[in-house]
């Protein structure tokens, strides 16, 4: 539906979604990047809020909330959210990358960016 520019069908499907428990990341995320294309800077803030609460260690979520607190002019949790992103994925990418850091360093970054 979004792809093909159907908002409001996006939107009710993305509505479903987190009616049947499910996809949550996805659902709200794809619901905050509607509602910023809209213009609906605090919906979409809202949207990504909801999503952080149910997977709070998505770097998207992070990522895109920042971009959305930038737009609307609230520079200091763009600045605190992009970090939080940032760090979520060089977590996942150490994690993931058996070659680069052995399992110590992966544990010492996930407790860094829990406390980040």
């Amino acid at each position: 539906c979004f792809q093909e520019g159907d908002l409001k069908n996006a939107i009710k499907w993305s509505e479903q979604l987190i009616a049947q428990k499910c996809c949550y990341e996805y659902a709200y995320n794809l619901l905050g990047v509607i509602y910023k294309k809209l213009g609906q800077l605090d919906k979409a803030i809202e949207c990504y809020k909801r999503g952080i609460d149910h997977e709070p260690e998505s770097p998207k979520l992070f990522h895109n909330i920042a971009i959305t607190y930038a737009l609307s002019g609230q520079q200091k949790k763009a600045k605190r959210a992009q970090e939080r992103s940032r760090k979520l994925k060089m977590l996942y990418k150490i994690e993931r990358d058996p070659v680069t850091a052995d399992k110590a360093d992966a544990r010492r970054l996930k407790h860094k960016a829990a406390q980040g």
